[in-house]
């Protein structure tokens, strides 16, 4: 899990409010870059919409709680229940999971995508950047 500035690869003071040009590398290997929140409304509405697009990337696994047996592997996506890291410390592991986007919000706050266990929904989703989350790279 990393926190946003870690996430794209910024030191402290390179996490104000600026917005960020697209695409943006981060932590992403060469050839990869961070998406941006355009990029995960893209996958919801490829996926039928928000509404329900978290069943089609949740992998199939017994981690989430509880655990659902659709085969949502067609995807290609495959997230698992990480959790976060909060000011309460490491917690929602097995029931959800979030994916840093490289779009900034304001100096505290970044948009996030939220994957649910409960439901079939998924979001973008304001998070503050000093929280831990997971990383998903996407292709160039």
């Amino acid at each position: 899990l990393y926190n946003w500035a870690a996430a794209m690869d910024l030191t402290t003071h390179q996490t104000s409010n600026k917005p960020v040009m697209h695409p943006f590398r981060g932590i992403c290997p060469s050839g990869w870059h961070l998406p941006s929140n355009e990029e995960w409304s893209q996958l919801f509405q490829t996926l039928g919409g928000h509404h329900i697009a978290g069943e089609a990337m949740r992998a199939p696994t017994q981690m989430w709680e509880p655990y659902y047996s659709v085969d949502c592997s067609k995807t290609g996506f495959d997230a698992t229940p990480a959790g976060a890291y909060t000011e309460n410390g490491y917690q929602y592991a097995g029931y959800q999971t979030y994916f840093w986007s490289a779009d900034n919000f304001s100096r505290n706050q970044a948009w996030c995508c939220i994957i649910y266990d409960f439901k079939n929904e998924c979001y973008n989703y304001l998070d503050y950047k000093c929280y831990g989350h997971s990383v998903r790279c996407v292709k160039n």
